[in-house]
């Protein structure tokens, strides 16, 4: 049904809902955002299969066209969803809801300061496992359960470590990592590193940004919303890329990071095309990366492996190859 020589992403969004065995079994439709070819395409492969609605997504987000063309895509999807489930998105319902998740920010943001420790405090697994749970997850136990384990992790703090020597501490960045496929936080954090800090829209992306509406109407409320899914993204289907690269910096001074892990799914031209720009900016600053292009198989994994260790070498020897 699908090329051989395409994202592994596509390849097993369309597999697991063949095979009966993903959230698509959940789900009464799928929303797509056209944030590359293979997500239009799938889109299109997948509505033989479920009810699937295309999210067209501008190229560009800095230029008034571009955010009111968005603008009419959030509007057009307010009014199908309230014509697909037969409820009315009132004026106090969306107020409630972007209350609900300002209170969940709220609670990631705390998250997030603590994972500034050092020595860290989570490791990067449990720590995007943690975000990924809000994709699933009811959003008010969501929130109960991280801020218990925002209590836990702040009574676990000692002081008179943090100036300690410790493990590299590594930012992840590039294509999407989605539970339960770890191979390389696995690789990279069992090789003796700590992820502490990711720049995916798999993780820290999702919950970073709040709705922030200057007024409670209607139409101030859907142009926040619009706003806030475009504007601070950074998936590399726009034609400018350096606020992508600005975050990691600012991720990489705000982290203490000794160096960068940049995941490339294989066939995947937007992250891939991007990396060398990425390697370039981090060369400045004088920070290592590793790009590593893999996919969702285990064949490369010794191979991952022994790049993963001679990586984490350098970075503690404090020499930088390039």
């Amino acid at each position: 049904m699908l090329p051989r020589d395409i994202c592994p992403l596509i390849k097993s969004s369309l597999g697991f809902k063949i095979l009966g065995l993903s959230y698509f079994e959940l789900c009464d439709l799928v929303i797509i955002p056209t944030t590359c070819d293979g997500k239009k395409k799938l889109g299109e492969t997948l509505a033989d299969l479920l009810p699937v609605w295309i999210l067209e997504v501008p190229s560009r987000k800095n230029i008034s066209a571009a955010k009111d063309f968005w603008f009419s895509e959030i509007e057009r999807l307010k009014r199908r969803l309230e014509q697909f489930s037969g409820v009315k998105i009132t004026r106090e319902r969306l107020k409630q809801a972007i209350e609900k998740l300002h209170k969940r920010q709220a609670v990631f943001r705390q998250f997030y300061q603590l994972r500034k420790h050092n020595p860290p405090l989570i490791n990067g697994r449990d720590s995007l496992l943690v975000v990924q749970a809000s994709f699933y997850d009811d959003i008010d136990r969501w929130r109960e359960k991280t801020e218990e384990l925002c209590g836990e992790l702040s009574n676990q703090s000692d002081p008179a470590k943090r100036n300690g020597p410790g493990e590299p501490r590594l930012l992840l960045t590039g294509a999407p990592i989605i539970w339960p496929n770890y191979k390389v936080l696995n690789i990279i954090e069992e090789a003796g590193a700590t992820v502490v800090i990711d720049e995916l829209c798999s993780g820290t992306q999702h919950l970073y940004e709040p709705v922030e509406p200057d007024e409670w109407t209607q139409d101030v409320m859907l142009r926040a919303i619009a706003d806030r899914y475009l504007l601070p993204s950074t998936c590399p289907c726009f034609v400018e890329s350096n606020d992508r690269i600005d975050r990691i910096l600012d991720l990489i001074n705000e982290f203490n990071v000794d160096g960068v892990i940049y995941h490339s799914l294989r066939l995947c031209q937007l992250y891939d095309i991007e990396s060398y720009k990425v390697k370039h900016a981090l060369k400045t600053k004088g920070k290592a990366m590793l790009n590593v292009h893999t996919d969702y198989s285990q064949e490369d994994t010794e191979q991952i492996k022994t790049r993963a260790e001679a990586f984490l070498e350098m970075i503690k020897a404090r020499t930088v190859k390039w």
